[in-house]
């Protein structure tokens, strides 16, 4: 029981540690995939309208430039491909970012912030494609002085302007964020392999911990127990084994126990004595061999003294 509440523990611990892992694993997970489908592709959009925007004034100036040469032929080719790119850029900013910005895990004041921003690039965007579109009506016209007016105008370079930093405060705000959830996964990373080191050296050490408790636990009533058995066999038949805590042991000392109330019945019921069950001569004849063994040990310095000058003699003789 004791092992097993050892190794429960070990366990318990370990499960410990996987439940941890997997939470950091999750938020990293849940941190990657909002990168990849929702922050990288507001960043990349952020970059797809500012080109699309230089593709509109592109064409617009395109046709500007036709207009004044008189081949008005080629205007046309220019506004439809500013028609078609209008159409994205406008789909971009009204459906495709709200959607993603909608889906992040940013607070609800950075959403806000963008939301403003779309706004405000909405109402600047149209003000200048309202400017673009008379500038096309007139070069349709045949009246390029009108359209070069409206193009090259304060006002046009203005709201130019203003979309441009518009542009620059948005493509700011999405590297950040881009750039904060990435350090994020990085930290979370850092933290589950340190974690995974400390939680691996902590374990090991319980383990060791553990197992020595354990053992300690174990061994130590059974020498108690041996320790009794020695003096049951030297003829102590009073002594009282001590009750203990583990199982298997306790069953042993109930055993040895009823041995010892057994041999008392004996020798109350025949008046024998621990003599006569063979116990006390057997003590006595180990302490007579012990009593004999010492006195062997001290004679046989005088009898190695005695040999020698036998033999000294004996070498005399024959030298003789």
């Amino acid at each position: 029981m004791r092992i097993l509440i050892g190794f429960s523990f070990i366990i318990v611990l370990v499960i410990l540690m996987a439940s941890i892992n997997s939470h950091f694993n999750k938020e990293i997970e849940e941190n990657f995939e909002t990168t990849k489908d929702v922050e990288a592709p507001l960043e990349i959009m952020v970059e797809k309208v500012i080109g699309y925007d230089a593709v509109l004034t592109g064409n617009a100036h395109g046709a500007l430039l036709h207009a004044l040469t008189g081949e008005w032929g080629s205007i046309e080719k220019h506004e439809t491909k500013y028609n078609i790119v209008g159409i994205k850029m406008d789909k971009l900013l009204k459906v495709s970012a709200p959607q993603l910005i909608a889906k992040s895990k940013r607070s609800e004041e950075e959403k806000n912030e963008i939301y403003e921003i779309l706004h405000e690039l909405d109402e600047v965007n149209m003000k200048l494609v309202n400017l673009e579109t008379l500038a096309f009506e007139a070069m349709n016209n045949k009246d390029p002085e009108t359209a070069y007016s409206l193009i090259v105008s304060d006002e046009y370079h203005s709201y130019k302007n203003e979309l441009s930093e518009l542009y620059q405060t948005w493509a700011g705000i999405e590297k950040i964020i881009t750039t904060e959830i990435t350090t994020e996964i990085t930290k979370d990373n850092k933290t589950i392999e340190s974690f995974n080191l400390i939680f691996s050296i902590v374990i090991i050490i319980l383990c060791i911990l553990s197992s020595f408790i354990v053992s300690l636990s174990i061994s130590r009533p059974i020498k108690k127990m041996t320790g009794k058995v020695n003096e049951i066999t030297k003829g102590n038949l009073d002594i009282q084994l001590e009750k203990s805590g583990i199982y298997e042991i306790q069953k042993l000392i109930d055993s040895l126990n009823r041995i010892l109330a057994s041999l008392k019945l004996a020798i109350l019921r025949t008046g024998a004595s621990k003599g006569h069950l063979g116990l006390g001569e057997t003590i006595k004849a180990k302490e007579e061999i012990e009593e004999k063994l010492e006195e062997i040990k001290q004679e046989l310095p005088v009898l190695e003294s005695k040999l020698k000058k036998d033999k000294r003699v004996k070498s005399k003789k024959k030298s003789k």
